[in-house]
């Protein structure tokens, strides 16, 4: 296959093209070296694949056991349930809830995707799909007012337009939605903007919508039948194709109607190159070409194979001998300006994935969108195209319940690794925009931190609660590894052994250092207490005179503590490496829990109407409940790597985990409580 050489839009992998197809916190990173797929957009941008080692800190070198990132175990692996089996007595096995396990990659179906010139990718989708493209990888976008199927997205100085079922119109623009109130109840297949504040759409029933000076006009395209897609430009002229092999071109104020294919093509996608060669698209394999200068359309040879020939749903390029063209069963087909060619999809889950958008950019980049989350990018040194990822890589890192009135109305904030802040509200994820690249650690009480001393604010807007992120001015450069909300304010700790306080008014005190690589830190009656490399637990106590050192408590371990849970009677309860948990006081330390061939994470509480229960999360899907007297492990169902966990506080509440690469669960308790 030949393609034309040009400067990388997302500078990682050379020549990297990428094609889309829908459907396929507190503690150190346990994956080792994970490759993290990227990807970009169709019908007017380039995309780029960029595989990248997910970033690990170092787990603590003196732990008694090895971390699994050190150990030569591969994450994928454990997730994919190939991993060392731990001889537990199955007494101590016990089924208390259900688990619903996340896997944000698996995003849906893809049904359109665009992309800026400046790199910003959307695609858009069923049951109100919205993805974003952030630090090179897809995440989930913002939150979409209503979850009707998606089939058309653009932009246009600044803003995002999508369109779908029941003449739903949506535009994003500073931060939120705005319902553009479209005239007309059919779905909308396509919509395209000449320039700011003018758009088209078209859709079924020959539907027609032109906006223009902040109304709407409904136009007369003479026809019934259904239109699938427009493209408008100030120089390039509207264009729309639809049902039939049928053509429209807008003259003056009036819908010129022509044949360009035979009447069993519908034709789904059209586009207009800069030197005025027009392209378009459609079932049974159907390409036809229209040079500046020619009377009539022409009919091409795609060169493909497959028999029966393939729909095509696609078409988007960079001039007029650089074209692609995505369909059914995973045809991708190339034109160099002489002749069309199909590329090698080498998938392996999208060699026969349905594509159903391409858009291409500046910098050689492309991307296509199709069902079941498949995502493919083409990849210049294997000269094919490789599947990618439809959601975030990314490690979560932490997790905080925001608000709890009951299973429905629960609202949790995730963060995580590439600047990554998810909210979760009433089942579905959606973006919180940091504009950040760097980690986020810990969240809690609205406060997130992270790497270079990061410190963010969660907040919403008084008229309708949409929630946004904030910086708090920094105080230090050093790594924020943890952060603890109470009734007097925050503790934040760092990873260097650095501890800090802030009150409601945003003002920072040093509390005090210890020698040690901090994981967590928390605070009750008793005191701040930290905890981290060397089994090393400490505690400034309350009322500590200015000056006063932290006071290590006697754990018996050497392994790395990972995460504080504070505990009724000024106690806490901290999880770790070996498996162990262990119940302290302001002297010493309890066993409650240990296996030695696993790793804990983080800690949760929930609440069960009579008290809390704590559960500890962690390597291979690894969960276990501690009820107060004794520890035993809840079946999970699964070998994800769980990072941190929060509970909800209403009564039969449920706990949130954040997870490695992606990952997110929540675990509900039986009614009963039983075993």
């Amino acid at each position: 296959m030949h393609f034309r050489p040009k400067s990388r839009f997302w500078p990682s992998i050379p020549g990297l093209i990428f094609a889309f197809v829908a459907g396929c916190g507190q503690a150190d990173d346990p994956g080792a070296d994970i490759a993290r797929d990227s990807l970009q957009d169709v019908h007017q941008v380039d995309s780029t694949t960029e595989v990248a080692d997910l970033l690990q800190d170092d787990p603590g070198t003196d732990s008694e056991v090895t971390d699994p990132a050190d150990s030569g175990i591969e994450l994928d692996a454990v997730e994919d349930g190939i991993t060392e089996t731990v001889d537990v007595p199955g007494e101590d096995l016990v089924n208390a809830g259900d688990f619903s396990v996340m896997d944000l990659r698996d995003a849906g179906d893809i049904l359109a995707i665009w992309a800026s010139a400046g790199g910003e990718v959307w695609a858009v989708g069923r049951g109100g799909l919205v993805l974003v493209r952030r630090n090179g990888q897809f995440v989930p976008g913002p939150r979409p007012p209503v979850n009707v199927d998606f089939h058309g997205v653009t932009g246009v100085e600044g803003a995002i337009l999508v369109v779908g079922e029941n003449g739903t119109v949506l535009k994003f623009v500073d931060g939120r939605w705005l319902d553009m109130e479209c005239p007309v109840d059919v779905t909308l297949n396509a919509i395209s903007c000449p320039v700011a504040g003018e758009c088209f759409a078209v859709g079924d029933s020959g539907t027609i919508v032109h906006w223009l000076e902040d109304q709407w006009d409904v136009q007369d395209s003479g026809v019934a039948w259904d239109l699938f897609d427009v493209y408008s430009s100030v120089n390039g002229g509207t264009w729309v194709v639809g049902a039939f092999g049928s053509l429209f071109e807008l003259s003056g104020t009036d819908w010129l109607s022509s044949q360009i294919a035979g009447t069993r093509s519908s034709m789904k996608s059209i586009w207009r190159s800069g030197d005025g060669t027009m392209f378009a698209v459609g079932t049974l394999g159907t390409i036809v070409m229209k040079r500046p200068g020619d009377l009539y359309w022409q009919q091409q040879l795609s060169n493909d194979g497959h028999d029966p020939q393939r729909d095509l749903f696609s078409v988007g390029g960079f001039d007029s001998d650089d074209v692609w063209v995505v369909g059914d069963s995973g045809v991708i087909i190339h034109y160099d300006g002489v002749y069309w060619k199909t590329a090698t999809v080498i998938g392996p889950a999208t060699t026969l994935a349905d594509f159903r958008s391409v858009a291409v950019g500046p910098g050689g980049a492309i991307v296509a969108g199709g069902l079941r989350s498949s995502i493919a990018g083409l990849d210049a040194e294997l000269e094919g195209f490789v599947d990618v990822a439809a959601g975030p890589v990314s490690d979560l890192r932490g997790v905080w319940v925001e608000k709890s009135s009951g299973a429905d109305d629960d609202v949790a904030i995730f963060v995580g690794d590439d600047g990554l802040m998810l909210e979760y509200d009433r089942g579905r994820f959606s973006l919180l925009e940091s504009g950040l690249d760097q980690a986020i650690r810990s969240v809690d009480g609205g406060i997130a931190v992270g790497d270079g001393g990061l410190v963010l604010a969660i907040g919403a807007t008084d008229s309708d609660g949409t929630r946004y992120v904030s910086r708090i001015p920094g105080f230090t450069v050093e790594d924020l590894v943890d952060v603890h909300a109470s009734a007097d304010g925050w503790v934040i700790a760092g990873a260097d052994g650095s501890v800090f306080r802030m009150d409601s008014a945003m003002s920072v005190t040093f509390v005090g250092q210890v020698a040690v690589r901090l994981a967590s830190v928390c605070r009750n009656e008793a005191g701040i207490w930290v905890a981290g490399a060397n089994g090393t637990l400490s505690l400034l106590p309350s009322g500590s005179d200015e000056g006063q050192v932290f006071e290590d408590v006697v754990t018996f371990t050497r392994s790395f503590i990972r995460d504080l849970l504070p505990m009724p009677g000024g106690r806490v309860l901290a999880a770790g490496d070996n498996g162990m948990m262990l119940v302290c006081d302001t002297i010493r330390c309890d066993t409650v829990y240990q296996e030695p061939a696993s790793f804990l994470y983080g800690l949760g509480a929930i609440n069960r109407g009579d008290g809390p229960e704590v559960y500890a999360v962690g390597w291979a899907g690894r969960v276990v409940r501690f009820d107060g007297d004794s520890a035993r492990r809840v079946e999970s169902g699964t070998f994800k790597v769980f990072l941190a966990a929060d509970g909800a506080d209403s009564a039969g509440g449920r706990l949130f985990i954040a997870g490695s690469r992606g990952t997110a669960a929540i675990f509900t308790r039986n009614d009963g409580g039983s075993d």
